[in-house]
């Protein structure tokens, strides 16, 4: 989790964090559904999208900062995302009370 917390901004791959921890990738899906009840790559992107939802909520940055700071390349990337993850767009969970 300390390794996915500190790089998921650049890192983004399964293969990255296992090689961190010196175990397959195959083994780090097993210890993660196994302690979290979920893939790897779920994991991934649950902590990428908590830090989006904190900043769109928090932060007096735009909604292109946020893309940016979180490391997509562009809107529409991060758009999808995040849409696919909340079923609203950034900008609609951002004007949310």
């Amino acid at each position: 989790m300390q390794l996915i917390y500190s790089g998921y901004k650049t890192e983004r791959s399964v293969a990255f964090y296992a090689d961190k921890l010196n175990i397959s990738t195959n083994y780090m899906n097993v210890l993660t559904n196994r302690i979290f009840q979920i893939s790897a790559p779920s994991l991934i992107q649950e902590r990428i999208l908590l830090e989006a939802k904190r900043l769109l909520k928090i932060s007096n940055k735009s909604v292109k900062d946020i893309v940016f700071d979180q490391g997509f390349y562009d809107n529409v990337s991060f758009s999808k995302f995040f849409r696919s993850h909340t079923d609203m767009t950034p900008s609609q969970f951002k004007s949310q009370p």
